[in-house]
């Protein structure tokens, strides 16, 4: 795997260029989907490893397997927030359509559990009633990853509510939302789930911050290069002290506030950098797009495939190159369905 994390990590860094002039461009749909193209391919990598045997010439992947840990989905929470908050902004009667799009991410994601149910039935993986049923609000797996979608569908339905209460958008609406979070986490952690259930869902509230502040923070950046490289230090900084605290701590609430903060000044550190390097390529684009079809379909070819092929190598490009088949198909399909 050490040899795919430098291919991916070459591919991610093709094109970028530093940014002579200070931009908001940092934060267009076209570089955040890039950004989120990058880090798709590290969830790919993360999961993938899974269904591997760790080789003798594995162990750098394996440290960056064990450091990178939930903060690869932190960008796509982050730019979440952001997206729905400037649409708050922006958008008439905005709040109004948000049962549609909960409704479309819920039928996408169903239609996905409906294959892998069918993949379960293929390898001879049996799953309860209850389970097959729970799995199609994302409560429970049947092989595939689900914590996510429950995670942004209950943010959605969240910020649907706290939209109804407050009729406009203002600064109380990621605030109320970060109340919300928080009751998600007291949820999941009642209920038993593991700690990357929760570990970085402040990271959406967080996108809704920025997107309100955005004119100050664009302010603050566009003025000179030492600026943009402050705020990349002071978001570094701390993010390398919480991280090690989490890593180093032996008290599961001393590590999952410090976790917390890891992933929050984590995804201000990329955002940061991003005002001063522009990440762009077709190929990260591309894959930032898709990364909805892309995440919650890439177990499909990797459970089938396990212990099939002997060469790991081939099991990832394989693996790779059938989810994007099924991406393409996916989203092929979700045209004709009427959401």
């Amino acid at each position: 795997m050490n040899f795919i994390l430098l291919l991916v990590i070459l591919v991610s860094l093709f094109g970028v260029h530093y940014r002579k002039e200070p931009s908001a461009d940092y934060i267009s749909p076209n570089q955040t989907a890039a950004i989120n193209g990058i880090f798709v391919m590290f969830v790919f990598m993360r999961h993938i490893n899974q269904y591997l045997t760790a080789g003798k010439y594995d162990k750098i992947f394996e440290i960056f397997n064990f450091g990178i840990d939930q903060l690869i989905v932190t960008t796509f929470l982050f730019y979440s927030g952001y997206g729905i908050m400037y649409s708050l902004h922006n958008k008439n009667n905005y709040i109004d359509t948000m049962p549609k799009r909960i409704l479309k991410i819920l039928i996408q994601f169903d239609l996905a559990i409906i294959l892998y149910l069918i993949v379960s039935i293929i390898v001879g993986e049996h799953y309860s009633v209850p389970d097959i049923l729970l799995a199609f609000v994302a409560w429970k797996s049947l092989g595939n990853s689900n914590w996510y979608i429950f995670a942004i569908l209950f943010m959605y339905v969240s910020t649907f509510i706290v939209g109804k209460i407050l009729n406009k958008s203002n600064v109380l609406t990621p605030i109320l939302v970060t109340l919300f979070a928080m009751i998600y986490i007291i949820f999941t952690r009642h209920f038993g789930k593991g700690f990357h259930w929760y570990s970085t869902i402040f990271c959406y509230p967080l996108g809704m911050f920025f997107e309100i502040y955005k004119d100050k923070l664009n302010d603050f950046f566009k003025k000179n290069i030492l600026n943009r490289v402050i705020a990349f230090i002071l978001m570094a900084v701390p993010f390398t002290i919480s991280f090690w605290i989490c890593k180093t701590s032996g008290n599961s609430h001393v590590v999952l506030l410090a976790y917390e903060l890891s992933t929050i000044t984590f995804v201000l550190s990329i955002v940061a950098l991003s005002t001063l390097f522009e990440f762009c390529n077709p190929v990260i684009n591309y894959f930032g797009k898709n990364v909805f079809e892309i995440y919650i379909l890439q177990r499909i070819p990797m459970i089938l495939l396990e212990n099939r092929l002997s060469n790991q190598y081939i099991y990832f490009f394989i693996c790779f190159g059938i989810t994007l088949l099924l991406a393409i198909g996916f989203k092929k399909l979700m045209k004709y369905i009427p959401v």
